[in-house]
């Protein structure tokens, strides 16, 4: 099994999903409770882009594993 740029993208997109349970309870009480402004905007965007890709990533690599055998 070859690694491949998008094995290596699938495995950032899990450690992004899980540097954002870790910091929940910090995103609560700072970026929750904030006033909206382009900062807090931006930030959302960032930050749960990899929660909407993440899927999407680990279903190509795994599908592109599974017909390279």
């Amino acid at each position: 099994m070859a690694h491949s740029p998008v094995r290596a993208a699938a495995f950032l997109q899990i450690a992004k999903i899980y540097d954002c349970l870790l910091t929940l309870d910090m995103e609560v009480e700072y970026i929750w409770k904030a006033n909206w402004g382009v900062g807090k905007i931006l930030f959302l965007l960032e930050r749960y882009m990899a929660l909407i890709s993440a899927p999407v990533m680990v279903y190509y690599s795994l599908a592109s594993d599974l017909s390279n055998e």
